[in-house]
């Protein structure tokens, strides 16, 4: 059994969260190089030269909101990458999306992608969802540091990518990436590209026919979450061999997570929300060896009745301003076996909520 708790009321620090990159699209001439148009969002291949639109001309700021970005073929500036500064051919592939650093960005960034659409003359088409796709599979994007042209720009290390359900625009599903820029230099950039990803790569687009391609971004500059358990607060623990605390999941923004016990008894059981300090010993109260209490002041105490292992839902707002928030929690459980208040103790879980 589990019970979910309905808000989080335990925020201990919160940091603000402002920042900027500039979004262009990247697009690939196959056409011109003499490949074939059959449906938007088909592989297109990977011959031809590359012309920006719109080049660094758009704001995407990492406020945790969905943001549309629209490049227009018909009135947007051409910029040549690979290519001349114009479109040759009435078709070719998106290429990449260009993210450039321009607000000198640092720590980890994360990215949410969904809803990739062509608008032409004959009306919307769907290039790419994500929503038939596995989670954790690459799909339309690799990976951020996979282009040899900016891979010398993002951390080594610090780069992830695939689909998650955790958040979307529409739908259920959107494709995430993760990475840091190596510095903060204005001109670092990260080309994002299709070429040959395992989903959906080198989609077919239109360039003639008013062609207009729309994409939502979301992005924050928040660390992943992590939820670790402290060396400082060592678990009194009763005859059943518990509270042993865990978690389930991830503490990102938007999403749920778990905080477990194994080892309960479930009759008198309560989970401790606050801040960690050096553990003081219930020994006056129980018979426990080793048990004592590492929270204080205690924020919330959330109680629990039911069989082993216990679990609480802890639902997480879609709110950018949680990125940083830190809470420690402890489990005390009563054995049953020996009455009174012999309760046994868990070792402290500290959680920071992040991406």
């Amino acid at each position: 059994m589990h019970t979910k708790l309905s808000l989080l009321a335990c925020a201990l620090m919160v940091t603000p969260v402002a920042a900027q990159l500039e979004i262009s699209l990247g697009v690939r001439e196959t056409g011109a190089a003499g490949g074939s148009f059959t449906a938007i969002g088909d592989n297109g291949g990977f011959s031809g030269a590359i012309e920006w639109v719109n080049l660094d001309g758009q704001t995407l700021n990492l406020d945790g909101t969905w943001q549309t970005f629209t490049f227009n073929f018909a009135t947007d500036t051409l910029t040549g990458f690979t290519g001349n500064g114009a479109v040759d051919g009435d078709f070719g592939t998106l290429e990449h999306i260009r993210i450039r650093n321009t607000g000198g960005v640092a720590g980890n960034i994360a990215l949410w992608i969904d809803d990739i659409v062509n608008t032409t003359d004959a009306g919307a088409s769907t290039v790419a969802d994500f929503e038939s796709t596995a989670d954790g599979a690459e799909d339309v994007f690799q990976e951020p540091s996979f282009s040899g042209s900016t891979g010398g720009n993002v951390l080594t290390g610090s780069d992830s990518s695939g689909v998650t359900s955790a958040i979307a625009n529409s739908g259920s599903k959107s494709f995430r990436c993760d990475w840091e820029y190596t510095d903060t230099t204005d001109t670092r950039w990260v080309r994002l590209t299709t070429f040959q990803t395992p989903n959906t790569p080198n989609p077919l687009i239109r360039f003639d026919m008013n062609s207009v391609i729309t994409i939502a971004i979301r992005g924050l500059n928040c660390d992943p979450g992590s939820a670790t358990v402290s060396a400082g607060c060592p678990p009194g623990l009763h005859s059943l061999g518990g509270p042993v605390i865990g978690v389930e999941g991830s503490p990102g923004i938007g999403t749920d997570f778990n905080i477990t016990a194994d080892n309960v008894f479930g009759s008198i059981t309560a989970l401790f929300l606050g801040s960690e300090i050096a553990p003081i010993p219930l020994s006056i109260l129980s018979p426990v060896p080793g048990a004592s209490l590492c929270i204080t002041p205690v924020v919330l105490s959330i109680p629990y009745s039911g069989s082993s292992p216990a679990s609480i839902t802890i639902p997480l707002s879609d709110d950018p301003f949680l990125c940083g928030t830190a809470i420690d929690c402890q489990w005390l459980d009563l054995d049953v076996t020996i009455g009174n208040l012999a309760l046994g103790s868990s070792e402290v879980l500290n959680i920071v909520v992040g991406s």
